[in-house]
């Protein structure tokens, strides 16, 4: 319907201005006498008709309406991206930090400790530091256990080559002053330590095997004195 208003619109309007230009032509046409007010008022108002009836059949539109960044490019306006959010990867931990962490889980917290690792040598320290022990045996008992506790885990960082225990308390000297020292200490080198089965050691004197195999084994001599050493046993309680 809409091709035939269409139509009947462009014929309307061509004789409305002809009938305009020489009314005499449109009388001829339709053998009827035709001036130029009534050329006005029939085609005139036939077209507008015309007209009125395309607008109504004219089909809809199928396109989509514009979307905002659309509608942003035709304003001139450059459209704004917004990023979409990424996974950052975790920053990788250093070796210092992955030993404490291995330290935290195995350390008493009734003391304090610090952790280092030296690049040069490639040996991870544990120093640990309590005021007082239950017995002069438990500074030691402690030293080895956190040896073999922090061993079997800071040897899995391909990195470390070495570990050093070192356990301090205090110390009371002949004159009555009070000082933090090392009680006992004990260093191994991964090599010397993956020799071992500790579990088949456990509730062994590990005195003499630390003394034979350790790069560096030391117990205060105030503590040497005091204790029986075939009782230096791994304490997994510790």
């Amino acid at each position: 319907m809409n091709y035939i208003f269409s139509f009947l619109f462009l014929i309307t309007s061509i004789l409305f201005w002809v009938g305009l230009i020489n009314p005499k032509t449109i009388s001829k046409i339709f053998k009827r006498e035709f001036a130029r007010k009534k050329v006005f008022f029939v085609f005139g108002g036939l077209g507008l008709i015309c007209f009125i009836l395309i607008s109504i059949t004219s089909p809809k539109s199928d396109t989509p309406p514009l979307n905002s960044q659309s509608k942003i490019v035709d304003s001139g306006m450059k459209p704004t991206n917004t990023p979409k959010p990424t996974n950052t990867p975790a920053p990788e931990q250093s070796t210092q930090d992955k030993l404490k962490n291995i330290a935290n889980k195995i350390v008493n917290k009734s003391g304090s400790y610090e952790v280092e690792f030296d690049t040069k040598d490639s040996v991870a320290s544990l120093i640990y530091s309590k005021d007082q022990f239950y017995s002069e045996e438990t500074v030691v008992k402690t030293n080895y256990t956190y040896l073999i506790k922090f061993g079997k885990e800071a040897f899995k960082l391909p990195e470390v080559k070495g570990i050093l225990i070192v356990v301090k308390t205090n110390f009371t000297d002949q004159y009555g002053n009070s000082k933090i020292e090392p009680g006992a200490s004990v260093e191994i080198m991964k090599e010397e330590f993956q020799k071992f089965n500790w579990e088949g050691l456990k509730y062994q004197s590990l005195y003499d095997t630390f003394k034979q195999s350790a790069e560096f084994h030391y117990i205060h001599p105030a503590l040497l004195k005091a204790i029986d050493t075939s009782k230096l046993y791994y304490n997994e309680s510790l």
